[in-house]
């Protein structure tokens, strides 16, 4: 069956590349993870791929307490949902949502920019510049998730690998990376 939407599942986290692959290496997970310039790392998990959010906190909240650093969490759902997740300390900390209006009414919503000052605050990162493509640019950011996502990654300072990163689109190829980035098996 083809799918029309974007479909992934990753995380961002303060730490380093080499200490991320340790921890999921003794998490015995099946994951790849990229090395960014900003000083964080992106797994792409193959447990997380098939979208069950509990399997994605999980890791998320052991990964953020072991390593002891800020995680964020993603998902994204056939480009009708969106959903990110700030975890520190092994909990919890902020949710943020994006859907299609005819998505479930059960994504969380919130303000966009309590979540982008809280990410920025946990990473220590820089908004990146945005193109904008005037109308159908505003019509997109409306309607896909993945254009939501890439969006908010400019405002938080997010790596841009992680907008469409999923465990089978990367192990395909199918994710834009910067010059000398790769994904690393854990």
């Amino acid at each position: 069956m083809d799918t029309v939407g974007n479909f992934y599942v990753n995380l961002v986290l303060k730490a380093d590349a080499s200490h991320v692959l340790d921890a999921l290496r003794s998490l015995r997970r099946t994951a790849l993870v990229a090395a960014v310039p900003e000083q964080l790392a992106v797994v792409v998990d193959r447990q997380c791929e098939h979208q069950d959010l509990a399997q994605l906190e999980t890791l998320a909240v052991t990964l953020s307490r072991r390593l002891e650093c800020p995680v964020v969490s993603c998902v994204n759902h056939d480009d009708d949902a969106l959903i990110l997740a700030l975890h520190r300390g092994g909990v919890l900390e902020l949710q943020w949502g994006w859907r299609a209006w005819w998505a479930p009414q059960n994504v969380p919503r919130g303000s966009p920019e309590r979540f982008v000052a809280a990410v920025r605050g946990a990473l220590g990162t820089v908004p990146r510049p945005m193109v904008r493509h005037g109308v159908r640019g505003w019509l997109w950011t409306r309607f896909v998730a993945v254009a939501a996502h890439q969006q908010l990654a400019a405002r938080t300072g997010l790596p841009p690998e992680s907008v469409g990163a999923g465990y089978d689109y990367v192990q395909r190829g199918d994710v834009a990376l910067r010059p000398g980035i790769r994904f690393v098996p854990a």
